[in-house]
């Protein structure tokens, strides 16, 4: 077969592309509908959505790789992703979490995402191109980059040990 390299990169890159796709597709429907009352901002809007996307597409292939059972699949994603949600300000303002929830939260990716939904809307338009908001995206590219890290490393040994 292909080698381990060859086949984990190909495969990243065909669902990064296919993420850029569905993102851009759903950026564009909400600039034409003019469904963000903030279109000025809606560069910003979308550069943090394509983080957000690579954040979610690291941890899919992390998750992907701890198991194929699609029921224990189902069962990560949502105990991960509803629990972010609700802690990370999603669902919830984090003005109604206690402090030691929100600091909790900041060791979540969705925190730094709603950070820099928070500081797009608090922000002046010229002001928003700044070290915070870069660090709001780097921050989600990390947790990207250990969630695929995480995911190869299970791949690789699971090949391995022919688990």
């Amino acid at each position: 077969g292909m080698p381990f390299k060859t086949r984990n990169t190909a495969s990243i890159l065909a669902v990064i592309t296919i993420g850029f796709i569905i993102t851009t597709a759903v950026n564009i429907a909400v600039a034409i509908t003019g469904a963000s009352d903030y279109n000025d901002k809606l560069l910003f809007y979308c550069l943090n959505s394509y983080v957000l996307m690579l954040v979610g597409l690291g941890l899919a292939f992390l998750i992907s790789a701890i198991t194929t059972n699609a029921n224990i699949v189902n069962m990560i994603t949502n105990m991960l992703v509803l629990s972010m949600s609700f802690f990370c300000g999603v669902f919830i303002d984090l003005a109604f979490l206690s402090k030691n929830i929100v600091k909790a939260a900041h060791f979540m990716p969705l925190y730094w995402y709603t950070a820099a939904v928070r500081y797009i809307n608090d922000t002046a338009i010229k002001e928003i191109f700044s070290t915070t908001f870069f660090e709001y995206l780097l921050l989600q590219l990390l947790f990207a980059t250990i969630f695929f890290g995480a995911g190869l490393v299970i791949s690789k040994k699971k090949e391995q040990y022919a688990i």
